[in-house]
């Protein structure tokens, strides 16, 4: 299915190290960048991006309640400056990674979008929307676990919020429909085997 009329796109070219730099860069310009069209992304299921957290790593699960009701009355989750929250990259396999924006990617999908053309998002690759590196995935967890990270990504996911000896963890979810179905039991602990 095309997008919906009136999408929004910009497709910028920046120079940067990381993939962080990459959004800053992006974000002063962004917005003179945009005009109608689709990304090839449009038509990726939500259910099928990949998070970079187990829900151990979703922070609040209260904000996601909250932006679930923001979403049924017909606003946005964006940044202050108006940059999509919901942040991922085109992976090695072409899969598109989340790595920023979980609580926002969680509430869209709670509240029933099937679709990325539904929601705002802004995804890095490199030119012609071709993956990034490992190497720059890499950039996405503890500088301790970039080595293993570099060998398997998905093998692993981040927990910002767990002590720093305990942040990388083995993946427990292989998509955002796992995700949001162990966010949804309230399961938190790495499951027992």
């Amino acid at each position: 299915m095309p997008a919906a009329a009136g999408t929004l796109v910009a497709n910028l070219e920046v120079e940067q190290v990381s993939p962080y730099e990459a959004i800053e860069a992006v974000r002063k310009s962004w917005k003179k960048a945009l005009k109608e069209g689709v990304t090839p992304f449009a038509n990726s299921e939500l259910a099928q991006l990949v998070p970079i957290h187990n829900s151990s790593g979703i922070k609040s699960p209260s904000l996601v309640k909250r932006m679930v009701k923001t979403i049924s009355h017909g606003r946005n989750i964006l940044e202050k400056d108006g940059l999509p929250n919901i942040k991922l990259a085109v992976t090695p396999e072409k899969r598109l990674l989340v790595f920023d924006g979980h609580h926002s990617l969680l509430a869209y999908f709670l509240a029933g979008k099937k679709f990325l053309r539904e929601i705002p998002y802004l995804v890095l690759g490199s030119t012609n929307f071709e993956p990034v590196e490992t190497s720059e995935i890499s950039l996405f967890f503890p500088k301790a676990s970039r080595l293993l990270v570099k060998e398997n990504w998905f093998r692993y996911t981040v927990n910002w919020q767990a002590q720093e000896d305990k942040q990388l963890e083995e993946r427990r979810v292989e998509n955002l429909s796992d995700l949001a179905a162990e966010f949804s039991k309230g399961n938190k602990a790495p499951s027992q085997k």
